[in-house]
């Protein structure tokens, strides 16, 4: 995992957000962050944790984590974490959580939200941390984040807790299988004592018994069928006189039937007859009777409405006599309205004529004020247009006196391009000779290396061999050694295990399990061999292996560096011999381009320096001459626009005289009614009086008028209206009263001609409203029951023609049926049961075989169990097992750990996996761990979990490079310090990217790339970076 992006809001002590790019402190390989005790440090790395396994160091699931979390402060948490996974692939985890705005302690679940970088975009996604990591929670804190205060953990634990991390890291408890069996041995136990007991419960089952109940069972089923011929012959004989029995029932039934219905007869002939009447009633009488009663109501609501319209004819008659009276006394005074409308007409003029005088005095006095005006202006303009002719002049005469600017400006062009050019000269001989200094001091390096080291691991090498040369024998010899190495460790870690074979052979003893295998016979134990001699011989051949592979390690480097600066070097003195031939070049192409002589030689560039002060002194004053010249040009242009504007308004004021004036007298030859003397006088308020006045009165005729004259129309045409619909009132009742007096003679000629005496006889039938097809309907199905019964009786009087049916015969039927199927019955529930009873003795003789092969096998699986019990007894395989991780974990943190120290230090391991040193400054002797110095002991740890940490992401099948320390250092001295940077600086050869979490000034000084995070009172953890 490598960290891209993190945003924090409103955790532990950051209340306002701030983000982390890391990019900027992972592409420096070492980076770190900075602050006081208590500023927010270690939350960056909780943060992380939290946000891809939702667990943090500081709180467990009783702590109300989303309570603790929050920064009091803050009513909103935001983690926004961005990652390059070890697939290259990108993802986002978030979380998110807001306190509750009524209850200040109550704050919801966190949401979380997954996502991977899909084509640009952030996509949903359903991979955990631990899909995409393929680390644990607890794996992840030992190899990519290791907390605050668990670094040195590994190195200081005791003997029984760091077997039981290296049993959880590595899952070594798949070997310790001694508490695994006891379950197993149980169960197993079980399973027998379950199986003898279900092989009792079927032991006296055999072959013989069930073919004996198959021979009972064969002599019942044939009896069976027997009875069953016999019964189906009694239920043929039984059905058939039930047949009989049912016909002469049947015609009983039927006989009773027609009787009833021929009682009814009579009712449904009379129903007949009175539907006859009705049909015959509704089709002749009904129509014209119906007619006949809405032609009565008609001519009643005829006569109401003539009279009606009568009432309003007259009524409409009077009114229009008194209108046409109004009209005429309104026509007189309405004739006369023109007039009015001319008094209004000119009193508006006269109101126009008054405005007008006014007008024109006012237009008169501002003409004779604009005049002198004029004259004024013109004067100024008369005195600038000369001062603009006389400074013109003046920057003529100055002008010819300056010399030629664009001379002056390539002459100093072209000696600042030569002073450039020599400076260009001057600079690359001075790399190129540094470049050379450099060069001779990587030859002496290779040299004194050669004599301090090489000169004894190569001899085929010499002083003179090239560096590229001298890289390939040096690889060369480290996989030469690396060979070696790996032969030798083969053969210890056999040596080791025989040692350990050994050991437990010497304590074997007759009648006593193995510890191993459990078995108390011991025929051929591994016999005593110069195991120790062999072992100590080869662990010190391995030890002399590793020190010559880390120096010839150490050396490959350092060659590989030289060669690479040293062709760098060679690379650069070539580029700067070609750019010292371009400049010279460059330099004489310059001279060349040089033609200003005899005015300016190319030795002497203060020539061009006093001439261009000489152009400046003219310049500036042609340059302030013509600003003045400007400035009269500006204030004479802004004097003629004045002029303009002034003769513009004299003009205008004389043409609003002009056209004023005609209108005056236009309107004054316009009075006809008025005199304009009488009202010359009068304001204008009184004459709009008097223009009201005549409006109002205008208005109140023309209205009066039109209103009566519309009125008068409409009574007119009402009248007319009224007179046309009485007419035809009248005409229609008189049709009405003929077409009644049609119907009544109809009527009277069909009644003639029917069965019926009166009208009201016929209107009494009509009056029982029935339902003629309904009715027809009834008679019809009585009728067709009738007919149908009498069918039935004769049809069963024909087929129970001379049959008899004998009661006590059916009865002596019955009663062998039932006693045939109560002897089948007994038989079948007989042979069900056998049947059932020899499946159940098949089965119970199956399942006994089968019981029977399952406790052999589990009886052998017992025998089994107790061997493996007596090999893992106080698991002495498991403790075997550990002890080899451990000593492989050693191994490979040896491999920096010798390094780092300089070959003075190593790291092993007893017998008790306990941790030790072995110090080369004091002949190899041993002493404890916690002898070392503060420096040394962060590099033992550094080495260890670096060691652990690979193992881990080995077991895990995981590539990842980034490791990040929270760990103070305030209890290290300066040397301490300095060991600690050191190795953490080594690191980056392995390209590992580091990050250091310390509150440790001098640690912040070496680390160029850092975050310096401060807590502050008012707005929580800030972070300040080192690159801005």
């Amino acid at each position: 995992m490598i960290p891209v992006k993190l945003t924090l809001q409103g955790v532990y002590s950051y209340q306002k957000k701030a983000e982390i790019d890391f990019t900027k402190l992972t592409d420096s390989g070492l980076f770190g962050i900075f602050g006081m005790v208590g500023s927010g440090k270690s939350t960056i790395l909780e943060s992380i944790s939290y946000a891809l396994y939702g667990q943090v160091e500081r709180l467990n699931k009783q702590d109300k984590v989303t309570y603790n979390l929050m920064n009091l402060k803050s009513n909103e948490l935001l983690i926004d974490y961005e990652f390059k996974a070890s697939d290259n692939e990108y993802y986002r985890f978030v979380v998110e959580g807001k306190r509750n705005s009524k209850n200040f302690e109550k704050i919801r679940t966190f949401d979380r939200s997954h996502y991977q970088m899909v084509k640009g975009e952030w996509t949903p996604t359903d991979k955990t941390a631990q899909d995409i990591l393929e680390l644990s929670y607890d794996n992840f804190r030992r190899t990519i984040i290791i907390p605050q205060g668990k670094f040195q953990e590994f190195l200081q634990l005791g003997d029984t807790d760091r077997t039981r991390m290296l049993k959880d890291i590595f899952g070594l408890g798949k070997y310790d299988l001694g508490q695994k069996l006891r379950p197993v041995e149980k169960e197993n136990d079980e399973k027998i004592t379950q199986v003898e007991t279900k092989l009792q419960g079927v032991a006296e089952v055999t072959e013989e018994g069930i073919n004996e109940q198959r021979g009972i069972l064969k002599e019942l089923v044939a009896s069976l069928e027997a009875q069953q011929n016999q019964l189906q012959e009694k239920s043929t004989k039984k059905t058939a006189l039930e047949q009989i029995k049912a016909l002469f029932a049947e015609l009983a039934h039927q006989k009773e039937e027609l009787a009833r219905l021929k009682q009814q007869a009579d009712d449904f002939n009379s129903l007949e007859r009175r539907v006859k009447e009705y049909e015959t009633c509704l089709y002749q009488f009904s129509d014209l009777l119906e007619t006949h009663k809405l032609t009565q109501v008609k001519i009643k609501q005829l006569q109401e409405l003539i009279q009606q319209k009568e009432t309003h004819f007259e009524q409409i008659q009077q009114k229009l006599v008194q209108d046409e009276q109004s009209f005429e006394e309104v026509k007189t005074q309405y004739n006369e309205r023109e007039t009015i409308k001319q008094k209004i007409d000119e009193f508006t003029k006269i109101i126009s004529i008054n405005e007008l005088n006014k007008e024109l005095v006012t237009l008169e006095e501002r003409v004779e004020k604009g005049k002198p005006v004029i004259k004024e202006s013109e004067k100024k303009i008369v005195k600038l247009q000369t001062e603009i002719e006389d400074k013109t002049f003046f920057i003529k005469r100055q002008k010819e006196n300056l010399p030629d600017n664009n001379v002056l400006l390539a002459v100093s062009s072209w000696f600042a391009e030569k002073k450039k050019i020599l400076s260009s000269i001057q600079k690359v001989n001075q790399e190129t000779r540094h470049i050379e200094r450099e060069i001779e001091k990587i030859r002496k390096e290779k040299k004194e290396l050669y004599e301090e080291h090489l000169r004894d691991l190569l001899p085929e090498a010499h002083p003179k061999t090239i560096i590229g040369e001298l890289a390939d024998m040096i690889l060369d010899k480290r996989d030469e050694l690396k060979d070696k190495l790996m032969h030798t460790q083969h053969k210890l870690s056999g040596l080791t295990i025989k040692l350990k074979l050994q050991e437990y052979a010497e304590n074997l003893s007759d009648g006593e399990p193995c510890p191993l295998c459990g078995s108390v016979h011991h025929p051929d134990p591994l016999k005593p061999d110069k195991i120790d001699a062999a072992l100590h011989a080869f662990q010190e051949a391995r030890e002399t292996q590793d020190v010559q592979i880390s120096l010839l390690t150490d050396l490959l480097d350092k060659v590989r560096q030289l060669k690479v600066q040293i062709d760098e070097k060679k690379k650069q003195l070539e580029r700067r011999d070609e750019e010292a031939q371009a400049e010279a070049n460059k330099f004489d192409l310059h001279l060349y381009k040089f033609n200003w002589k005899p005015a300016f030689d190319p030795d002497h560039d203060e020539d061009v320096e006093k001439k261009k002060a000489k152009a400046s002194r003219l310049q500036n004053a042609i340059d302030d001459a013509d600003k003045e010249r400007e400035q009269m040009q500006r204030s004479l242009e802004e004097e003629r626009k004045k002029l303009d504007k002034y003769k513009t308004a004299i003009a205008d004021l004389e043409n609003q005289q002009l056209t004023k004036t005609t209108q005056l007298k236009t309107l004054k030859r316009q009075l006809r009614v008025f005199d304009l003397e009488d009202y010359a006088q009068h304001a204008a308020s009184q004459l709009k009086q008097e223009i009201r006045s005549l409006e109002d009165l205008y208005e109140r005729l023309e209205r009066k008028y039109k209103n009566l004259e519309t009125q008068i129309n409409e009574d007119r045409n009402q009248k007319v209206r009224l007179e046309s619909d009485l007419r035809n009132s009248r005409e229609n009742l008189l049709q009405d009263e003929q077409n009644l007096q049609t119907n009544q003679s109809k009527l009277q000629d069909r009644l003639a001609k029917s069965d019926f005496d009166t009208l009201e006889t016929v209107e009494n039938i009509l009056q029982n409203k029935l339902d003629i097809e309904r009715e027809n309907q009834k008679i019809k199905e009585f009728q067709t029951k009738l007919h149908r019964a009498e069918d039935e009786c004769h049809k069963l009087e024909r087929q129970t023609a001379g049959k008899v049916y004998n009661e006590a015969e059916y009865q002596q039927v019955l009663t062998d049926i039932q006693s045939l199927k109560e002897d089948i019955q007994v038989k079948q529930d007989r042979r069900g049961g056998l049947k059932s009873e020899i499946e159940r003795l098949e089965s119970d003789l199956a399942r006994k075989f089968k019981l029977q092969k399952h406790a052999d096998a589990l009886h052998l699986r017992r025998d089994d169990i107790s061997t493996l019990k007596k090999m893992f007894r106080e698991s002495g395989f498991v403790n075997y097992i550990s002890s080899v991780y451990m000593q492989n974990l050693c191994n490979l943190a040896n491999e920096r750990f010798y390094r780092l120290t300089k070959q003075q230090l190593k790291l092993e391991v007893n017998e008790d996996n306990t941790f030790y040193i072995r110090d080369y400054l004091n002949n190899g002797q041993t002493r404890s761990v916690k002898t070392l110095s503060g420096g040394q002991t962060f590099q033992a740890a550094l080495s260890l979990a670096l060691a652990l940490a690979d193992n881990i992401q080995q077991f895990t099948k995981s590539n990842q490079n980034f490791f990040f320390l929270d760990e103070g250092f305030g209890s290290q001295d300066e040397e301490s310090l300095d060991a600690v940077f050191e190795t953490l600086t080594s690191l980056r050869k392995e390209n590992r990217i580091v990050g250091i979490i310390s509150h440790v000034e001098s640690l912040q000084r070496e680390i160029s790339v850092y975050l310096k995070v401060r807590n502050q009172e008012e707005t929580g953890s800030v972070l300040q970076k080192s690159w801005e």
